[in-house]
């Protein structure tokens, strides 16, 4: 592990993950980062004592990310998107984890497209999900980990909710996305300066990506968000951008999804699927004059009608579906 390269990579993906929490939230999330180390087989019982939920991805061109925060934490931060009163279960609910996923998978997202804005690098994802973390779990992340994986701890705050610690576990393999230059243009620790979790995050470098929320946000009904409280070490705050100037949310543009439109859908037995050949017509149960489904990584977000558009089919939205609904639908 190349300590410098390690904390950069922290870091950036750290900043690009609590950005993307805090264009959802319209809030102003703080974090420090810790010294990243290596993460070896006896350190793993310590993190199951620490922590019970894993946010986790695969990297397609090789190795995994994981941020692990304690269920009631990742519990509370749902809440807060839901817009109702976190009520801080200790465990993550099974029937839940679907619509954790929803929540989760842009700020997964988030974390890896800051790369992609800051050094034109890739960190493409795939299998984001979001799981409990316990002793059983161990060893699935440690096949997704591989073999040299880098620990960085982290503390947090969310609103109210300040002081709170999460780690960030990632294969070695993806220090190769920082650029030498970078690694090289970092700065070391001053003499005498500790080790332990200090600011890390700036105003400037996410009022930009948060002012966009924060408008679209004031301009609703709902009461503005209370300013965040500071942790207990004091990490650099990220207020509310001012009204004027341009809004970037780049960071979160690139994430890539799979859109599909839905004609209709129907279940079969085994048996008939191998019997269907040349010819075989299946009704799917949806009518002729009825909106078609368009999904969003297999997930509702709106209906449409079919038009022809250079004599291909294309979908005109009618309807759009509210998060609110969209995540309402996983339960």
């Amino acid at each position: 592990m190349n300590a410098a390269v390690a904390k950069l990579f922290a870091d950036g993906y750290l900043k690009g993950f609590f950005g993307t929490v805090g264009l959802m939230l319209s809030n102003s999330p703080t974090f420090e980062l810790g010294e990243p180390d290596d993460l070896s087989l006896d350190g793993w019982p310590d993190l199951v004592a620490r922590y019970s939920g894993a946010l986790r991805a695969s990297v397609s061109s090789g190795g995994g990310i994981v941020v692990l925060l304690s269920a009631a934490d990742i519990n509370t931060i749902a809440a807060l998107f839901e817009g109702q009163e976190p009520a801080a279960a200790a465990q993550l609910d099974p029937g839940d984890l679907a619509k954790l996923k929803e929540i989760f998978e842009p700020c997964l997202g988030g974390g890896a497209s800051y790369f992609k804005e800051q050094y034109e690098r890739e960190v493409p994802l795939t299998d984001i999900a979001v799981a409990g973390f316990d002793v059983d779990a161990m060893d699935p992340l440690g096949e997704l980990l591989g073999d040299d994986v880098t620990i960085a701890p982290f503390r947090y705050a969310i609103g109210d909710a300040a002081g709170k610690i999460g780690a960030l576990l990632f294969s070695q393999a993806l220090e190769e996305i920082i650029p030498a230059a970078a690694a090289e243009a970092a700065p070391s620790s001053a003499p005498g300066e500790s080790d332990d979790l200090g600011p890390s995050i700036s105003q400037d470098e996410l009022d930009s990506i948060l002012q966009g929320a924060t408008k679209q946000r004031a301009a609703a009904a709902a009461p503005e968000a209370p300013p965040a409280a500071a942790p207990a070490a004091a990490p650099a705050a990220v207020k509310a951008a001012p009204a004027s100037g341009p809004s970037n949310i780049d960071m979160v543009l690139d994430i890539q999804l799979t859109a599909t439109a839905r004609l209709g859908r129907i279940e079969m037995p085994i048996s008939d699927i191998l019997a269907l050949g040349p010819g075989s017509i299946i009704e799917v149960g949806h009518l002729v004059d009825e909106p078609i489904e368009l999904l969003v990584n297999d997930k509702l977000i709106a209906r449409g009608d079919v038009v022809v558009v250079d004599e291909k089919f294309g979908l005109r939205i009618t309807e759009i579906i509210s998060p609110q609904e969209r995540i309402e639908s996983l339960r």
